[in-house]
């Protein structure tokens, strides 16, 4: 190591320089031994650097700009502060489009330099966000950088019109304007489908948060509405006899708006006497759409004086990096555009949703701790209701930061609020990461997992020498394709058998048939239907951290191997289960199908009481 002068950083885009002692690859995990990735090493410091991010954001929300606190700087009239709102607070990696997971392995990265002071860093790479965090760093560590842009699609416009163009996108006018005719879009496009006003009645009882169209539709053919978040949660509702107010979130997409109104209706007729059913879009009148307008033209406005106070914004706690040029589009993307238009539209329809159906004895969400979950604890509080829940409705990833919080957060008096009195774990493993992720033992709870209830009718498997795999795809492409990569290059490594009698289970919404043809010379067979036929004695099952299939597998007692995401960050949860294999290239997998072994799953790990005693005393 004393002999190395430069550090080669290779996007995994870059396809012309050879990999050795000096090249770290950023964007894929190393196939071969001679290979190294940054992906490994951020892996080793994740925890360390997600704890830098949560105090990082808590000093952010506290930062001085030009003699005031941020997020009294963000302050609407009313006194709630937008800075609750921001995208940078949400924490939550969707948000940053990508950029987070950049951060933590650049943060990786300055910890893997620790002992190679004065060694160069080269970057090959078209990542224009990524150079800049790295020029800045090396000037501040005093080492040379060298960028070499991968080639990227020329644009073709001449240089001078390019920065006209720029510089009146960056004009408070501009964004005014495009802000209105946002608000034009939406009105015109999404809310004329909904209802004038909600049809809700002012009557006290239970308030459930959730999203929709996740219901059961053979029960909806008969007009009844079963989510599939609260599965058996609707009989107990019944059994208490009080009125149930439900409020959406409606995922579906434009096109499927009148749609979904007009299933809301069948669901309203089928019961309108013990129960109604609001999405969110339709608490929104003409007079708060144009308050909403005005308030994003000044938080627009505001946007600038926080852009001058961005480089000190953007220091990471305990480095050298300053991470504005990967941050900046984060904040814009807060403070500007229809992302800052809608959470307004928000907060002012669960404020008048709220108020409307007055106070509640229970308000709780299918919880993952989201912006509007977090406005539906605090109006539901300040109207009187008595019990504020967040329960937990799948798995608690260590990567969904939204359940991780620095601790001094929670003796913020204003953080408070917009939390639940508690977050309810739905079994050992959720209860173990809240009580890791700094939420204090007297705001966590516990009840019965209303989604996974169907895994006690799971019969376990005997153990027998594994004779098949089946691959169990995924909802993405990008995680599907690295899988299916994987499988075809452990078939051109080694000739085992169990590698000829291999099954495709697709994900029902992402086919896989184009990606089957590209790797494979033989396709494997695809099958169809119930997935809990294929998961036969025998099996091993091979699948991806983000679906539910591995539950299946693990209550069925099946051999489990598990694809660790590529460049991005693991949103499933099972790191904490013995004998799962992980894997990250063909290697690891012919390895994790030799010396499979049956997963023995910890006692409650959800909880599955079919007489649902937790959850009966806190609807009660």
């Amino acid at each position: 190591m004393d002999q190395l002068k430069k550090i080669i950083l290779i996007d995994d885009e870059s396809k012309d320089v050879p990999f050795d002692e000096n090249t770290l690859l950023w964007s894929r995990f190393s196939e071969t031994a001679n290979e190294r990735s940054i992906l490994d090493v951020e892996e080793q410091f994740f925890l360390a650097t997600r704890a830098e991010f949560l105090e990082f954001i808590e000093n952010t929300g506290r930062a001085e700009i030009n003699g005031g606190m941020l997020r009294d700087i963000l302050r609407l009239k009313d006194g709630f502060s937008f800075w609750w709102l921001t995208n940078i607070f949400e924490r939550h990696p969707s948000f940053y489009g990508g950029r987070l997971f950049e951060i933590f392995k650049l943060r990786a990265f300055e910890r893997y330099m620790e002992d190679k002071p004065g060694v160069q860093v080269a970057l090959r790479s078209k990542n224009k966000e990524l150079a800049q965090a790295l020029q800045q760093w090396c000037d501040r560590t005093n080492r040379v950088f060298e960028w070499r842009r991968v080639e990227a699609a020329e644009d073709l416009r001449p240089l001078f019109w390019r920065r006209v163009k720029k510089s009146i996108k960056n004009t408070w006018p501009w964004r005014a304007l495009q802000l209105v005719l946002a608000l034009k879009r939406w009105w015109g496009g999404i809310r004329r489908l909904y209802p004038h006003k909600p049809r809700v009645l002012r009557r006290r009882g239970i308030l459930v948060g959730t999203w929709f169209p996740n219901f059961d539709a053979q029960e909806a053919m008969a007009g009844k509405y079963r989510s599939r978040y609260w599965e058996d949660a609707h009989r107990l509702l019944d059994e208490t006899g009080k009125y149930v107010h439900w409020f959406w979130i409606n995922a579906n997409p434009p096109e499927k708006v009148a749609a979904s109104v007009s299933q809301r209706e069948e669901f309203r007729l089928h019961d309108k006497k013990s129960q109604d059913f609001t999405f969110w879009e339709e608490c929104v009148t003409p007079l708060m759409a144009i308050k909403a307008l005005v308030q994003s033209w000044i938080l627009t406005r505001k946007y600038r004086g926080i852009f001058h106070s961005l480089p000190e914004l953007c220091r990471w706690p305990n480095s050298a990096f300053n991470f504005k040029p990967l941050l900046q589009p984060v904040w814009l993307g807060s403070l500007s555009g229809f992302g800052l238009l809608r959470n307004l539209l928000l907060y002012h329809a669960v404020k008048y949703y709220c108020s409307s159906i007055g106070a509640q004895d229970v308000c709780v969400t299918s919880t993952e701790l989201q912006f509007w979950e977090r406005l539906l604890f605090k109006f539901s509080r300040e109207n009187g209701t008595s019990s504020v829940l967040g329960a937990v409705h799948t798995r608690i990833s260590p990567a969904d930061f939204r359940y991780f919080i620095a601790p001094r957060a929670w003796r913020d008096k204003e953080f408070l609020e917009l939390m639940p009195d508690k977050i309810l774990a739905n079994g050992t493993a959720a209860l173990q990461a809240l009580s890791s992720s700094g939420v204090p033992q007297e705001r966590i709870g516990a009840v019965e997992a209303l989604r996974f209830m169907h895994l006690t009718e799971a019969k376990c498997n005997s153990p027998m020498k594994p004779q098949r795999i089946l691959v169990a795809t995924s909802y993405y492409t990008e995680n599907n394709e690295v899988m299916l990569k994987t499988l075809a290059l452990a078939q051109q490594r080694e000739n085992l058998p169990i590698l000829n009698n291999i099954y495709i289970k697709p994900h029902p919404i992402c086919p896989v048939e184009n990606l089957l043809e590209k790797y494979f010379n033989e396709a494997p067979r695809q099958v169809f239907g119930r997935i809990e036929d294929f998961l036969t004695e025998g099996t091993i099952v091979y699948t991806d951290s983000s679906t539910s299939v591995a539950q299946l597998a693990l209550y069925r007692s099946l051999p489990l191997i598990v694809h660790a995401p590529e460049n991005n960050f693991d949103l499933g949860s099972l790191s904490d289960i013995d004998n799962i294999s992980f894997v990250k290239n063909s290697q690891q997998f012919l390895q994790s199908v030799k010396a499979c072994s049956i997963i023995q799953i910890q006692k409650d790990y959800f909880y599955l009481d079919r007489d649902f005693p937790r959850w009966r005393r806190i609807l009660r």
